[in-house]
């Protein structure tokens, strides 16, 4: 195992080399995700087509109350066309929010200038669908479904949403209620911000719809679409004057029983809270100025 290079000695001073900033699945991820260490097939294989369908574009609905959000009003549109050098100059990670709640209109400009479907195609040698959006997503294939937790936003009930982003709307998850009550309850800034946000956004992955092409890379290019969507999040946030920030972690099995989303086909990877920032000040309907 020494000569094929899959062990190396245990010296003492490895504890003092690069190694050891190294956890072990870290370093299986790493390794086996790239080419060059193993000899498996990396890529864009299509190592399911002929054996089984490509999951859809869209997620199918569970059949919950639909709220069709607003898109972006003059006011919100204004706001967009902030300088892009200013808005990467203002990014910022924001745990405190104004009293004043985030608006519908907010809410729904937010999802529509970042997640939205702005064109589909259609791959005919694939057979499968595709689509556009306002963040980079590996091979057009959009796995990421956005699962709002409202607890204060005007004109809207709080509760657990999925996001539409071929409609443009929310529908309203059932869940599992003493959960659903548990997880609205969680504040993910509870070390660094005295208040839950206003809005939690839990982000899962259709993790079929990149395995169905992407072979040894397919957890990776996940993780790639979510940082891309991470930083659209950000900018589009920040133009729109809301307080936003990415969460390193969450309760995963917590978040899945209580949205009904089997993690098996659907792991949550990431989240991202959203709310009014401070120091905005409203107008007469209650939009920042």
């Amino acid at each position: 195992m020494l000569r094929l290079g899959m062990a190396e000695a245990d010296t003492q001073d490895q504890d003092d080399g690069p190694m050891a900033f190294w956890e072990f699945h870290d370093l299986l991820f790493h390794t086996r995700s790239l080419g060059g260490r193993h000899v498996y097939p990396v890529g864009a294989s299509y190592r399911f087509q002929g054996q089984r369908p490509s999951l859809p574009l869209i997620k199918q609905a569970c059949g919950g109350e639909v709220v069709t959000l607003p898109r972006l009003s003059a006011e919100m549109a204004a706001r967009m066309e902030a300088p892009l050098s200013r808005v990467l100059e203002s990014r910022r990670s924001l745990r405190e929010f104004d009293p004043r709640p985030m608006t519908l209109q907010e809410l729904g400009a937010f999802l529509y200038a970042s997640a939205r479907v702005q064109k589909t195609m259609r791959d005919n040698r694939h057979e499968e669908d595709l689509s556009l959006r306002p963040h980079a997503g590996g091979g057009a294939r959009h796995p990421l479904e956005i699962y709002p937790l409202v607890r204060a936003c005007q004109g809207l009930e709080a509760g657990a949403y999925h996001y539409d982003p071929l409609r443009h709307a929310l529908e309203r998850v059932p869940g599992e209620p003493a959960l659903l009550k548990e997880l609205l309850a969680q504040n993910p800034h509870i070390v660094e911000g005295p208040q839950p946000p206003q809005v939690s956004l839990c982000i899962a992955a259709r993790i079929g719809r990149t395995a169905w092409k992407y072979q040894s890379i397919a957890y990776k290019v996940i993780n790639q679409d979510l940082g891309c969507l991470y930083q659209t999040f950000y900018m589009t946030a920040t133009a729109l004057g809301l307080a936003p920030c990415a969460i390193g972690s969450l309760d995963a099995s917590l978040t899945g029983e209580a949205l009904g989303v089997d993690w098996r086909r659907e792991p949550f990877v990431g989240l991202f809270t959203l709310g009014c920032a401070t120091g905005q000040p409203a107008d007469a309907m209650g939009n920042a100025t």
